[in-house]
């Protein structure tokens, strides 16, 4: 099973535009769970049609988020990327690449190594282990997913 599946997208015209304009706004800046060590992941948390936890990422230019995996504590098995910018770089496992709007499972390796431009993302948490998600359409999380197209 790939560690990952496209999704069609979802944000309206208006929302990117909304999350474009928050790109010089102070975000956080991400440290890696098992080792402190600040990484090259910033994030600035939101509420998205109601969805807590949900937040923004940015990548600047030319870094690279390498190979590794979600720590478990943070909730998020699994993973809602929506992208926001153009000229989007893609995300990576080991299982292929994609620059689609995905779900991701967090548990297996992936990375992103950013090309010239600010990498941009909405970035919705799903407390539910992958395979378990994808192979369940019936689960109340699809509701969610679905209701994102409404």
């Amino acid at each position: 099973m790939k560690s990952y599946y496209e999704i069609d997208n979802f944000i309206t015209a208006a929302e990117r535009s909304y999350f474009l304009s928050l790109m010089d706004r102070k975000f956080i800046n991400h440290k890696s769970t098992r080792t402190g060590i600040k990484s090259s992941l910033n994030y600035f948390p939101i509420e998205f049609r109601g969805i807590n936890r949900v937040s923004i990422m940015k990548m600047y230019p030319n870094t690279e988020q390498s190979w590794h995996t979600d720590g478990v504590n943070l909730k998020r098995n699994s993973l809602i990327i929506h992208p926001i910018t153009d000229n989007y770089a893609p995300f990576s496992t080991r299982h292929g690449t994609t620059s689609s709007t995905v779900i991701v499972n967090t548990q297996e390796e992936h990375a992103v190594f950013n090309n010239e431009y600010t990498r941009l993302n909405l970035q919705i948490p799903i407390d539910l282990p992958f395979e378990e998600l994808i192979n369940n359409k019936d689960n109340a999380y699809w509701k969610i997913i679905k209701g994102l197209y409404n």
